[in-house]
């Protein structure tokens, strides 16, 4: 018997042929590439299998299988949808027991209204086939009885239940159930012939898709799963291998509704495997990274950030997608994007009083930023505390800032770089091609903050945090004040003490007390600064409730802050980039305290990233 292997995924390829080489009567090619698998298939007289996943499953696929069908009558053709190679092994070797009773070479097997056309899977009950409904010519999914099945009244009565209940389903993620048939000894019933690559098919092929259509097929199950949720229908478990990704960005959901009692599904573990098959086949390079990289951390940590199930991640995702089509690409300067008219708006509706306060309180303020003080570090004592997830780490004393470094302080970090040698602070690293520490608009932002005036919507003071600055921008200052970034072990003790509480007040997120996203400019159904008082940025002492066990400000919110750590990019493992942490004011949830963010390098700056430094030794007075 001759089987052609057609797939991109070599680990898969080789096992397979492996697992195969021990059948003498089996002779087996494969092929990964489509020019290796015409240029095969040109040189053959005959092909019995045809085994094919990964980009030989698209429709570029389709066709060369179509072709393969021609040229070879008869031909068994069937997705492998990562099964395990010893079941591939065993479903031939009840091929080749059963190919003498098999239909005549060149006849079409038909059911009633449908021409089989290949075989997708077997199953110990059922057999898959694509098929053609021929009255209305449209491809479908048919799901056969195998005929020892079929004979046994018990198992077709729980098929049909099953197919009933699924073909209740009416969620328009989820695939289609047409109709169910007894005809000539066969049961059968026919689905929606679902576009596209599951996700499994995806990440074992190695393959990466944008930021966005991650984000798409994230909502898309989550909407999917929620939907049965909330009507209380039993289903099967959900795994990568049950969403599908098509080639024009549709998404579809297997239809997993069972018909009876079954046992009670595990969302959180589904989230968290969901998540992980995300990490590995989104591009996170592309528009739409940050808010996916942010959800797909809260998934992580389902249970104790609120996203424990599928309504919760199904908000958040298509809350993220929102987001995005509004304009607000995640990674991408909101500053640039983004202007609050609210006081405008608040103005035009009551008049003069509100602008006689709004007046006094530029002037409180115009008298106050350039004075207060808002340095000073903090002592973190020695030992034990919790780490990421759960790990014990110990670390020796250190200090770090009280607050988030300002504008102020940045602003006498660059006279000071101008007075003598400019490079004098630089990262022996640092690019050549880096001119300089001054941050992108800075003299806009300078001015607005000596005024206590505006800048894209919100004022800005000496007090304000610093913010596009880059990894490098970063180190330079810290060097000049006589410190260091903070590693980010040494700032997730600063930020959670040493209980491991999961946010500096405790463990349950509060949108009033740090300055979040949760009424960040258009966000739905938010009006800016109505939950914490700051729609954007915020003085670094501003926000008193975001105060760590060892009195360390504004941690969860206000800006993301550069660590010293370095760890390797999701894309190139070889590479290692910047990690920075901490809430920021465009973040939907609260972060929790034990959540990286990965920068493409440490070349990036945004608007919602600043920093703060640490010192192993006492600060000068």
């Amino acid at each position: 018997m001759i089987v052609l292997i057609a797939t991109d995924d070599a680990a898969s390829r080789e096992a397979l042929v492996g697992e195969l080489a021990a059948a003498p009567d089996y002779r087996v090619l494969t092929a990964s590439e489509p020019a290796e698998l015409q240029s095969l298939a040109a040189g053959l007289s005959g092909l019995d299998v045809f085994l094919f996943s990964g980009r030989f499953a698209t429709v570029e696929g389709k066709a060369m299988r179509e072709q393969l069908r021609r040229e070879f009558p008869g031909l068994e053709a069937v997705q492998m949808d990562g099964a395990a190679p010893s079941k591939v092994a065993a479903w031939l070797g009840e091929l080749a027991a059963a190919r003498a009773a098999t239909v005549p070479v060149g006849v079409p097997v038909v059911l009633g209204d449908y021409e089989l056309r290949e075989k997708r899977r077997s199953l110990p009950k059922t057999d898959t086939f694509r098929a053609v409904q021929r009255s209305v010519n449209r491809e479908v999914v048919l799901e056969r009885l195998k005929p020892e099945i079929a004979a046994d009244a018990d198992a077709v009565r729980d098929f049909r239940a099953l197919v009933r209940a699924r073909a209740a389903v009416d969620c328009p993620v989820i695939a289609a159930v047409y109709e169910v048939q007894e005809r000539d000894g066969a049961v059968f019933y026919t689905r929606e012939l679902v576009s596209g690559r599951s996700l499994e098919e995806i990440r074992a092929a190695g393959q990466r898709i944008p930021a966005v259509n991650a984000l798409q097929v994230l909502h898309g199950a989550a909407d999917a799963l929620g939907w049965l949720g909330s009507r209380r229908i039993p289903r099967e478990s959900f795994g990568p291998a049950h969403v599908f990704h098509g080639e024009d960005g549709t998404v579809r959901v297997a239809n997993l509704a069972a018909s009876g009692p079954v046992a009670a599904v595990n969302e959180a573990g589904e989230i968290r495997a969901l998540a992980t098959a995300l990490m590995a086949t989104a591009d996170f390079r592309s528009a739409g990274a940050r808010e996916l990289s942010h959800l797909l951390a809260l998934m992580k940590a389902a249970g104790a950030q609120g996203l424990g199930t599928w309504r919760a991640v199904a908000a958040e995702s298509g809350a993220a997608l929102r987001r995005i089509a509004d304009g607000g690409r995640g990674g991408e300067s909101p500053g640039r994007k983004r202007v609050w008219p609210a006081a405008v708006v608040l103005l035009a509706l009551v008049g003069g009083t509100v602008a006689a306060v709004m007046h006094f309180q530029k002037r409180k303020q115009q008298q106050q930023f350039a004075s207060r003080d808002v340095s000073g570090m903090v002592k973190v004592p020695a030992g034990e505390f919790l780490f990421g997830d759960g790990r014990r780490l110990s670390l020796a004393e250190f200090w770090i800032d009280r607050h988030e470094v300002t504008i102020g302080t940045y602003g006498a970090f660059l006279e000071a770089v101008a007075a003598g040698d400019p490079k004098r602070f630089d990262h022996k690293d640092q690019p050549a091609a880096k001119g300089g520490h001054e941050p992108k608009d800075w003299q806009g932002i300078l001015e607005a903050a000596r005024a206590g005036q505006p800048w894209h919507g919100a004022v800005l003071t000496l007090q304000s945090p610093v913010f596009h600055v880059d990894w490098w921008d970063a180190w330079a200052c810290a060097r000049w004040l006589g410190r260091r970034l903070p590693t980010e072990q040494e700032w997730e003790r600063a930020a959670r003490g040493m209980d491991g509480r999961l946010y500096p007040w405790g463990e349950k997120p509060d949108p009033a007390l740090a300055n979040t996203g949760v009424d960040y400019p258009g966000t739905s159904g938010a009006m800016p600064g109505g939950s914490d008082g700051h729609a954007l940025w915020c003085d670094v002492d501003a926000v008193e409730g975001d105060l760590s066990p060892d009195g360390v400000h504004g941690m969860a919110g206000n800006v993301a802050e550069w660590t010293d750590s370095w760890a390797p990019h999701p894309e190139l493992p070889d590479e290692t980039v910047p990690v920075f942490r901490g809430g920021d004011f465009r973040q939907p949830k609260a972060v929790p305290m034990n959540t990286p963010w990965l920068a493409d390098d440490a070349s990036y700056a945004q608007a919602f990233l600043g920093f703060r430094t640490a010192t192993s030794v006492p600060p000068s007075p």
